[in-house]
């Protein structure tokens, strides 16, 4: 026994209005939880949108389809993840004048030789000087060092969004609520 057209229609608005609404719900707790890709804590409209759209009917049955859309590309970055990028082009560094031990790298104290003065035993002043990196960029590192890199490292996506709406799909006593409300005549 097949489900009658006009059932299957409603059940269909029913569940395409519960999921647009649990989105904007979903846009909210994003926004709060990361704050670093939205503006001031709070959810731009103008950053993405929830669209749900009721495609026609065919001898399959009734579909429907919620989009949410973020057009924030870092925040898509760290959702889905993103592959790593070979940096392009010359880089300048500006280098202060500091002091370096000896041996601290112990490779580079001979290419740096006419640039450094000895204080103590152990230690050399280098003068301020530039070097330039080809395709290559020098990151000082939340612990204080420094890494030279050929690119930004790829990221791997954490998939927040897919989390909160499988969540959300799983509770069935909302689902069926919100349902039922619908199929009241």
């Amino acid at each position: 026994m097949t489900t009658p057209m006009w059932i299957q229609k409603k059940i269909r608005d029913a569940l395409l209005e519960m999921t647009e609404t649990k989105m904007h719900n979903v846009q909210r707790e994003l926004a709060e939880e990361y704050p670093q890709f939205f503006k001031g804590g709070a959810f731009d409209p103008s950053l993405g949108r929830i669209e749900s759209t009721t495609q026609g009917s065919n001898q399959y049955g009734v579909r429907g389809k919620v989009n949410l859309e973020i057009s924030n590309e870092a925040f898509n970055d760290f959702e889905s993840g993103s592959t790593a990028k070979p940096f392009s082009g010359t880089f300048t560094q500006k280098v202060k004048a500091h002091k370096r031990e000896l041996g601290k790298p112990k490779g580079r104290v001979k290419k740096v030789i006419s640039k450094m003065k000895r204080t103590k035993p152990n230690t050399v002043r280098v003068k301020k000087h530039t070097r330039i990196y080809k395709n290559m960029k020098p990151v000082k590192l939340s612990t204080g060092e420094w890494r030279i890199l050929t690119g930004v490292p790829a990221i791997k996506g954490n998939h927040v969004v897919g989390k909160k709406v499988k969540k959300l799909l799983v509770r069935e006593a909302e689902i069926a609520a919100w349902i039922q409300q619908y199929l009241k005549l």
